[in-house]
């Protein structure tokens, strides 16, 4: 008898919330969500070689949640709606 394990697998969904290309951005962003208790992954993407040198292109952070926690986390980016640097990828 064969064992199926992904039926044991709970599936977790990451949702990306915001982009941030500066530190203190990124700071205040995850001081906001620690604030509220939202546990949050950071994934950072690096721009390729040629667009960093042609672009100008900077690193950015992208934070992540838990779909469960989706509504808290929409709460906390109303405050940093009028913020330049960071890119709110939730609605």
């Amino acid at each position: 008898m064969e064992i199926n394990y992904s039926d044991f697998v709970r599936e977790n969904k990451q949702i990306d919330i915001c982009a941030v290309s500066n530190n203190e951005i990124r700071r205040e962003v995850e001081k906001a969500l620690l604030k509220e208790r939202i546990s949050y992954l950071i994934r950072w993407e690096r721009p390729g070689f040629l667009s960093a040198l042609f672009n100008n292109a900077k690193e950015r952070i992208i934070f992540c949640i838990s779909a469960i926690q989706l509504e808290e986390a929409s709460r906390v980016m109303e405050a940093f709606k009028e913020k330049d640097t960071l890119e709110i990828m939730i609605k």
